[in-house]
């Protein structure tokens, strides 16, 4: 590692030791939501998931399970045309088998599915790579840190998270 890269670090890494990557317990939805955005993955929530009952009230659908998914009417989604098309197509990937998010998952066989589906960026598919599968090396960064960023490998994802805030 340079010390330009020590300097960007290092009171990042002091005034948050141990920060961990954050691994999400579903990578499908997960992934379901890096795809769509938080308001249409709300209301594909409120249209396709179960009731809950909450008694604090804060929680009122489970996310849809994946028969669920690939059931979704893309109008109920109210995305543009690519959005809908990358969300078909990731659906479509998991449901038959071709794409695994699970725990275990191949971190490279799975990129690659994800770069091949349409409308899916680098940045979406290293989200996905460091939330749902885990990876410690994925970088969803903007490019920002272009040069540091290759010298922060293998643990690119802690970088990315003490830099994200």
């Amino acid at each position: 590692m340079t010390q330009a890269s020590r300097t960007l670090l290092a009171p990042l890494v002091a005034a948050a030791p141990g920060r961990r990557v954050p691994r999400a317990v579903d990578g499908v939805e997960l992934a379901v939501r890096a795809v769509l955005g938080p308001a249409a993955a709300a209301r594909l929530a409120m249209a396709y998931g179960d009731p809950v009952t909450d008694p604090d009230g804060a929680l009122t659908r489970v996310f849809p399970d994946l028969s669920a998914l690939a059931g979704a009417d893309p109008a109920v989604l109210d995305v543009a045309a690519p959005v809908a098309q990358a969300f078909a197509a990731l659906v479509g990937a998991v449901a038959s088998g071709g794409l695994d998010l699970g725990v275990g998952a191949d971190w490279v066989e799975a990129r690659r599915r994800l770069r091949d589906l349409p409308g899916l960026d680098g940045s979406t598919v290293e989200h996905i790579a460091r939330r749902a599968l885990g990876d410690p090396d994925a970088w969803p960064g903007d490019g920002r840190h272009g040069e540091p960023a290759e010298r922060w490998r293998p643990w690119r994802a802690y970088a990315f998270g003490h830099l994200a805030g």
